[in-house]
């Protein structure tokens, strides 16, 4: 904490000497009252972002017009620089979202802001700062960060009334850019996942954020079972965001209908294609090994996906069937995949290179070569190979099945007389 203060505290030097006011300022103070080591530093100063960059070079001015802030890079975290320029520092602190955000703190140690946002921080209790309806007409999005802090801050509660206000943004909230809700709903499921979005439930916000997601009181209820157990593990993000789209619960092994939902939500929230991609494919696949899957199946699954992605399923799958009737087929079909991740792992120093197939069989360079390392890499994943003389044996009879198929394919049409 010493080197953050000491960093944070060369920054607030270099803005007085260069005859300016700059003060820490809300999450930060925040954190220091509670006894935490804040992650970045947040400073709010009377320099206009153009002096910005010439006090601190290294830094760069991010955000939509209106609405930018100065971001210093450090060697752990970053300093977060925002300007209230020909305001003051009072206007600034009445603007902000909670009371527990609106405590600023001097360079020497002076505190300022309402004792009723001290005793919020001391009591733990998150509220809207000043008029609620203004906080919210000014950022509608205030709502999902009420709800977010309460899922990440230890200890703190929203506060009932501030709660309840929340309800009259759910259409105000769909004007808010998706990149901004997505930001919230990362950082609250990051957090304590159960308790964030049974917040948006209450306030009426959860089908606003994830349309196409009406659920019953026992789905949603089997939902936050599900991802107390994810929160529990301390699961990714995208575990515990791919079981918003699994309920209520569908017999089917693959299902194309409800991954396709979660591309579609989750796209607006730019949490990129690979993450995107991979909870809408946990979605698909949840109910594949909570039911008798052929191991072939299974081995594509290894092969095409590879072990990562399957431990993942594992786990989601696990978190979905906590409790009930499937747990047997999964915990078999989990004892397969493990195999077949260890078969897997030994590809390198079992399986011949694409030059010794060639070398073996005098091939010359093509799609012939790859598919016969293909064939043999699933055949491992599957069934396993004792040495590279069983690789070999069971090459040469792929090898004699593709050339019957090339002599089939290459042969003539015989000519039928129609006369």
């Amino acid at each position: 904490m010493k080197d953050l203060l000491d960093r944070g505290g060369t920054i607030l030097r270099l803005l007085e000497e260069a005859g300016y006011e700059g003060v820490y300022v809300g999450g930060m103070v925040r954190d220091l009252l509670c006894g935490r080591e804040p992650r970045d530093i947040d400073i709010t100063c009377s320099a206009p972002l153009e002096a910005l960059k010439t006090l601190f070079p290294a830094g760069k001015i991010l955000g939509p017009r209106g609405c930018e802030i100065f971001l210093l890079p450090l060697e752990k975290g970053h300093v977060q620089i925002f300007s209230h320029g020909r305001s003051s520092l009072e206007k600034d602190l009445e603007r902000r979202d909670l009371t527990v955000n609106a405590l600023a703190l001097r360079r020497r140690g002076e505190l300022v802001g309402s004792s009723e946002g001290v005793n919020d921080v001391f009591d733990r209790l998150l509220r809207f700062n000043g008029r609620g309806e203004d906080r919210l007409a000014e950022d509608p999005l205030r709502a999902l960060r009420l709800h977010r802090f309460a899922a990440t801050l230890p200890g703190f509660r929203a506060d009932e009334n501030s709660a309840a206000l929340c309800r009259t943004v759910r259409t105000a909230l769909g004007g808010c850019p998706g990149e901004r809700i997505g930001r919230e709903v990362r950082l609250g499921l990051e957090g304590d996942a159960p308790l964030f979005l049974r917040g948006l439930r209450t306030a009426g916000l959860f089908e606003g954020v994830f349309p196409d997601s009406a659920l019953s009181e026992e789905d949603f209820s089997l939902l936050l079972q599900a991802e107390r157990v994810l929160t529990e593990e301390n699961a990714p993000l995208h575990l515990k965001a791919a079981g918003l789209f699994s309920f209520p619960e569908k017999n089917e092994p693959l299902d194309e209908e409800r991954a396709s939902a979660a591309g579609k939500v989750l796209h607006p929230f730019a949490w990129g294609s690979a993450v995107t991609e991979r909870i809408s494919e946990l979605v698909r696949l949840r109910n594949l090994l909570r039911r008798r899957t052929p191991p072939a199946v299974l081995a594509e699954l290894m092969d095409g996906k590879g072990p990562s992605f399957a431990a993942d399923l594992v786990q989601f799958t696990r978190s979905l069937s906590s409790s009930g009737p499937l747990q047997p087929m999964l915990k078999e079909n989990t004892l397969i995949l493990l195999t077949m991740a260890q078969r897997k792992g030994m590809e390198e120093e079992l399986l011949p290179t694409g030059g010794e197939i060639l070398r073996h069989f005098s091939l010359p360079p093509g799609r012939a070569v790859g598919e016969l390392r293909r064939r043999a890499a699933r055949e491992n994943i599957e069934k396993g190979f004792a040495d590279r003389g069983e690789v070999f044996a069971f090459l040469e009879k792929e090898f004699s099945a593709l050339q019957q198929k090339n002599r089939q394919l290459n042969s003539p049409v015989p000519h039928k007389n129609f006369s």
